[in-house]
């Protein structure tokens, strides 16, 4: 019997993808380092992982350089340079600012800013290995925490702002030229990514992918009255070969009243004028208020004197995913219109978020019967709906349209749906599905149907996704008690699940009540005209929302244990776990009051447990709370409501009334502990 090669006698090309797969099971780099260690053949390969991707934090000129010249001296005196494959560009440096300012950048004085939370708050559960065409960066997913403050800049520079341009950022061009084996541009700065960078990119890495994670072209804001040519930087930019994914926000109009027809370009763009844009990902500022109702002009192209012609047929583009997230514009014309420009058979991802849920479900059903999805393996839908009358017939509607879809591979779904959709998710897609996230939406109109997965719904997603790795879905909190703890069992049944997110629905939905004649007494609290909520049912609230870390723990170890027990042959396969209490401040359906959802927002904490793969016992789990900072940030918030320090007299009902309720719930120890420390989570029924 012959003997298997040892790695140090495998080729050097397999070595490197060994510790990608290192990478991917290990993000810490640990296992990497570990098998560095094993040979000089894996130490070679272990390099070449570790110097794959360059980050470039852009803060002024005089930083740039300096982190050039200490990247060249890294890499450049024994080949490593040869190794870079992906270059990361985030930060800013303005160059009008910098000319009079002394090379410093006001931030506070952002003219364009898409400002970013704190790192602490970069969670997205759906990232991982999510977008394998730019390292692992999402090029067509917004996050809720970016806002668009003003498209207000003059996009032309004069010959000296040019000239000034150049030279800020030479060292980063030289080092461009400097690459053999660039592969992807990840341009992630505030800047308008600068004619110098991008013909670096033009002239010496021709097949390389340039992702821009904040696409503007700001010529084409125009007062209405005065069209005007977009800038001939900006047009290279919308033409250039090597761009592959963009992230723009649309609008009609900016906050000055200008027209805008970046909606347009990216249109003209997709259908041929970028030839290999791939992934385009459009959204509405969030605090964007669109102050105008006048119709929009329509556009007279790149250069006014030289408009498109209506009737000359274009080529489609040959996008894999598109996204919209609150496009007020989106309607089912606009999004038929689409397929003008590219060809929706080739479409591998699809993602919208929509408030015009039926229509939209309504084209798309069509477009699926016309063959229109036949390449689609990744859906995420985020539907709202305006009426009663349309909560009636959605479920309905989904579900024909994800009955006529080829089986998906990853599946994000959010919308007041019930059984039709979930057994169509099931019985369609579950075989192929290795990704799924359903959270079917609580019914805040009367008479709403209330689909809710309990454990025998876990275990029919068990038993009809055999491959499911990711899995995100709200279940019912009920103290702990058996019925909770059995969802957790059988999610230990997943034999190859790696990602975990559970939102923990802890609203009171079935303590709703519609007279607004019910005199809330005295141990009740009236939430609005027509709820009450007795001190029972207030403390069941706050049992349920209170999720502390030995909680997280807890579920963290039940699920692994269980998987451990279920597969002996195998390690336990969950490495990630993200809990979300769900619900603040719901007391019914869709009644919600301000006091209380700020308490049990306060109260309701996230957590996120990660686990290395070799952990076998579970000693190294790793607990975070998730949005830490702005919990101790809103904590006097909190003490203004229960107003323990206040004189009784002084304190408002609502004030004793959640007293009366804590106390009740966590009467307290004699450690001195502060009281909004003083309370613990209901831990799990132990059998």
């Amino acid at each position: 019997m012959t003997r298997p090669p040892s790695l140090g006698a495998m080729p050097l090309d397999i070595l490197c993808m060994v510790c990608d797969c290192l990478v991917d099971c290990d993000p810490s780099k640990k296992s990497l380092f570990s098998f560095s260690l094993t040979s000089k053949w894996c130490n070679i390969a272990a390099t070449r992982q570790r110097f794959r991707r360059v980050p470039i934090s852009l803060e002024s000129k005089e930083k740039l350089a300096e982190d050039m010249e200490r990247w060249s001296h890294i890499l450049t005196p024994r080949g490593y340079i040869d190794y870079v494959q992906v270059v990361k560009i985030t930060g800013s440096i303005h160059i009008r600012d910098m000319n009079s300012n002394s090379g410093e950048w006001p931030l506070g004085d952002m003219s364009l800013g898409y400002h970013e939370a704190d790192d602490e708050n970069d969670d997205d559960e759906w990232a991982a290995g999510y977008d394998d065409q730019s390292d692992s960066d999402s090029t067509w997913e917004y996050g809720d925490r970016k806002v668009f403050s003003d498209v207000g800049e003059n996009p032309y520079l004069t010959n000296e702002e040019r000239q000034a341009q150049e030279v800020a950022w030479s060292p980063l061009v030289h080092f461009i030229k400097s690459l053999s084996s660039l592969k992807d541009f990840i341009y992630a700065s505030e800047d308008q990514i600068p004619l110098c960078v991008l013909l670096a990119l033009h002239q010496r890495h021709q097949r390389s992918r340039l992702h821009m994670h904040h696409f503007i072209l700001h010529s084409l804001f125009q007062p209405a009255d005065y069209p005007q040519d977009i800038s001939l930087e900006e047009y290279t930019l919308a033409t250039s070969p090597c761009l592959y994914s963009i992230r723009a926000h649309q609008s009609d109009y900016d906050i000055q009243g200008r027209v805008c027809y970046n909606s347009e370009a990216i249109q003209q763009m997709v259908a041929g004028l970028a030839p290999n844009l791939r992934h385009v990902s459009m959204a509405v500022p969030s605090t964007f208020i669109n102050i105008q109702r006048n119709p929009k002009p329509a556009w007279r192209g790149f250069f006014i004197n030289n408009p498109p012609e209506q009737n000359t047929p274009r080529p489609l583009g040959q996008l894999r995913s598109l996204s919209f997230k609150f496009i007020e514009s989106l309607t089912p014309s606009t999004l038929r219109k689409w397929t003008r420009y590219t060809d929706f058979s080739k479409l591998q991802t699809l993602r919208i978020m929509s408030d015009d849920g039926v229509d939209i479900v309504r084209i798309l059903d069509q477009m699926a019967m016309e063959g229109k999805f036949s390449s689609l393996r990744s859906l995420n839908l985020k539907l709202f709906l305006s009426t009663f009358a349309d909560t009636i017939i959605f479920d309905r509607i989904m579900a024909d349209f994800l009955r006529n879809l080829p089986p998906l591979k990853e599946l994000k779904l959010t919308g007041f749906v019930t059984e039709q959709t979930f057994n169509v998710i099931l019985e369609k897609h579950g075989n192929t599905l290795i990704k799924l996230d359903f959270i079917a939406s609580r019914g805040f109109m009367t008479g709403a149907s209330l689909f809710v997965l309990y454990n025998s719904e876990v275990r029919e997603i068990q038993r009809q996704c055999p491959k499911l790795q990711t899995l995100g879905i709200l279940i019912p909190r009920t103290n702990g008690n058996k019925d909770e703890v059995d969802i957790y069992q059988t999610l230990g049944m997943f034999k190859w699940l790696k990602q975990l997110i559970l939102r923990l629905d802890f609203s009171s939905v079935i303590h709703y009540r519609h007279s607004s004649s019910i005199d809330p007494g005295i141990d009740s609290l009236r939430i609005s005209s027509n709820a009450v909520a007795t001190l029972d049912q207030m403390r069941e609230t706050f049992k349920n929302c209170a999720i502390d870390a030995n909680l997280a723990l807890s579920i963290f170890r039940m699920i692994a244990t269980a998987n451990g027990l279920r597969y002996p042959s195998k390690s336990p396969s969950l490495q990630y776990l993200k809990l979300q209490p769900w619900g603040h401040g719901e007391f019914g359906s869709g009644v919600f009051n301000g006091e209380l959802g700020d308490i049990t927002r306060w109260l309701g904490r996230s957590w996120l447990c990660t686990r290395p793969q070799e952990d076998m016992n579970f000693e190294k789990v790793v607990i975070r709370e998730v949005d830490k900072k702005w919990r101790m940030l809103f904590e006097p918030r909190i003490e203004d409501i229960f107003a323990w320090g206040k004189h009784f007299f002084e304190q408002s009902a609502q004030a004793r009334f959640y007293q009366k309720v804590w106390k009740s719930t966590w009467p307290g120890h004699a450690d001195g502990r502060k009281w909004t420390d003083d309370w613990s989570s209901c831990p799990l029924l132990e059998e």
